[in-house]
């Protein structure tokens, strides 16, 4: 990701590229892999996929149920690792 705008709640995917000066929306997904090309814009609440990437479908209120899970458990973990560090000497 290189100057480029990604809105709040967006989901980027793994190994996906999003180009100069485009846009992802709010609560769009960017699947794995994607290329999110040079000006493009990502409507709010869409799935975008492949290569070019292109609209898939709109995101539902249980995919919305699902991210919001998965990034609270992320979260969990995170500080749960965190905490569990002991520094080597």
């Amino acid at each position: 990701m290189h100057n480029c705008e990604v809105k709040d709640y967006a989901v980027i995917g793994l190994g996906s590229r999003i180009c100069g000066y485009a846009i992802v929306g709010f609560w769009s997904i960017v699947g794995e892999g994607a290329v999110v090309t040079c000006r493009s814009d990502i409507p709010d609440g869409k799935i975008c996929v492949g290569m070019p990437a292109k609209v898939l479908r709109d995101v539902t209120e249980e995919d919305k149920k699902i991210w919001s899970f998965l990034q609270t458990k992320i979260s969990e973990l995170r500080e749960r690792y965190k905490k569990g560090l002991n520094r080597l000497s």
